[in-house]
């Protein structure tokens, strides 16, 4: 039995990236959210954030919250539909512990092309006397 399981969190955390490929996950965030995360009730609520298929949010901290505004904006309602990778870093620390942590990073992604632009292909330079053409097809 996977001791790690016998008390399930109320929020996502590194076992629930085990069977994904390098302990990754690409999600599509549905929504944020302050809430109150801690069993201490002096303690400010912090925001957690929900991703698509999945009941459970994602407790932000400073860092991971930062990376959000940094690439989605300041205001929650602006991150509906935009994705992120989250992963597992095992070299987070927590005051003087390692204790590892779950971050965020956002998704490589192709060059993008202005909307309503065009790529227009490219004419061959002229072939000198004496060159061969080069012709990389295969057949």
């Amino acid at each position: 039995m996977d001791m790690r399981k016998a008390y399930p969190s109320t929020y996502l955390a590194q076992e629930d990236l085990e069977g994904h490929p390098n302990q990754e996950r690409v999600c599509v965030i549905r929504g944020a959210r302050m809430e109150d995360v801690d069993r201490d009730p002096t303690k400010p609520n912090k925001p957690v954030v929900y991703i698509e298929g999945e009941s459970r949010g994602i407790v932000l901290n400073k860092t991971n919250n930062a990376m959000l505004i940094n690439a989605f904006g300041d205001t929650s309602e602006q991150w509906a539909g935009k994705s992120f990778v989250l992963w597992w870093n095992p070299e987070v620390m927590f005051g003087a512990d390692k204790t590892g942590g779950l971050r965020m990073k956002l998704q490589p992604s192709a060059p993008s092309v202005p909307a309503g632009s065009m790529i227009q292909p490219q004419e061959p330079g002229p072939i000198t006397e004496g060159e061969e053409p080069q012709d990389d097809m295969p057949f």
